[in-house]
């Protein structure tokens, strides 16, 4: 997927003659639309051009909705994972006790 995007850059050159990089948009008129803009950040010349046709508009009240509630459970599950860590420490460490209890009983 990468190499078509990076093929697809040196398709489409920007107003100043120097080649464009493609990047998504995430904003909420135009979530996940693919753009082509100047690869001089900064001191670019301002050039746009879309890659992906436009967006129907029940797409674009739907995706933003989508994206923050993955969103969402990526952060709850990265919070769970944590916690499960924590949970197997401590009782890795409450076998270790007990065995040393048994041991020296």
């Amino acid at each position: 997927m990468s190499s078509s995007s990076s093929m697809a850059d040196q398709l489409v050159m920007c107003s100043c003659g120097s080649s464009t990089s493609c990047t998504t948009s995430w904003t909420r008129r135009n979530p996940g639309r693919r753009f082509y803009c100047c690869k001089k950040k900064g001191r670019g010349c301002g050039f746009v051009a879309w890659a992906d046709p436009p967006m129907c508009p029940r797409s674009m009240e739907v995706i933003p909705g989508l994206l923050s509630r993955c969103n969402k459970y990526e952060e709850i599950a990265k919070s769970r994972a944590k916690e499960n860590l924590k949970l197997k420490v401590l009782l890795g460490c409450s076998w270790f006790l007990f065995v040393i209890y048994l041991l020296f009983k």
